[in-house]
């Protein structure tokens, strides 16, 4: 699996949360957000592959404000991801988004993990582009608990690794190594997409 995260310095140390009952709810448009305190009405839900990922929307006592708080469990497989979903347009079914104005850009993220249980060989993270597309997953190693990092990942290496960038229909798709995920409690925030010269986002057919 390919490699290619940058981490910058640690971010400002949050401090006690509590639950927020609007988990996932939209709210401000903003090119390239997918979540920054609430989730981008680009895109259109958040899904758990199984029922023993537990996440929500909680509010720390700081200027972070709201973030994703996600706990998993022992089952294999578990992903967590924000997705445009199938009705995108619902003029136009089965349409994705067209993200080309951040082929040359990054996708970034700021994580902070509260609880690495057995968790040695880190986190996957990658996009996906319809039906049976996906870029192969980049290896995200946190080093530090409790503290907030910043991940970077460049696009173009998503689309070497299969990404068909103009059919974007999971922004994020994040999960622990298979095998070390029981136990593991991780933060995200600031979730988006990085670009020189960003341009809106269009919607083609599948």
């Amino acid at each position: 699996m390919l490699n290619t995260l940058v981490f910058a310095a640690p971010l400002l140390h949050a401090k006690n949360h509590s639950s927020d009952t609007d988990s996932g709810q939209s709210c401000h448009d903003s090119i390239g957000s997918v979540f920054n305190d609430c989730l981008d009405p680009t895109w259109q839900e958040v899904t758990a592959s199984h029922d023993s990922v537990k996440w929500q929307v909680v509010e720390l006592n700081d200027p972070r404000a709201n973030v994703i708080d996600i706990e998993f469990g022992a089952h294999e497989g578990q992903q967590f991801s924000i997705e445009a979903g199938a009705l995108s347009d619902p003029n136009t079914p089965h349409t994705w988004l067209d993200l080309s104005a951040f082929r040359y850009g990054k996708l970034v993220f700021d994580v902070r993990v509260l609880n690495f249980s057995n968790n040695i060989n880190g986190f996957e993270v990658s996009l996906g582009c319809g039906k049976d597309c996906k870029s192969a997953p980049i290896d995200v190693t946190p080093n530090t608990l409790d503290q907030w990092q910043t991940v970077s990942v460049g696009i173009e290496d998503l689309i070497a690794q299969g990404l068909e960038i103009t059919q974007i229909q999971t922004a994020f798709e994040f999960n622990p190594i298979d095998g070390e995920q029981e136990g593991v409690h991780v933060q995200l925030d600031n979730i988006r997409f990085e670009a020189p010269i960003p341009e809106p986002m269009s919607l083609v057919a599948l």
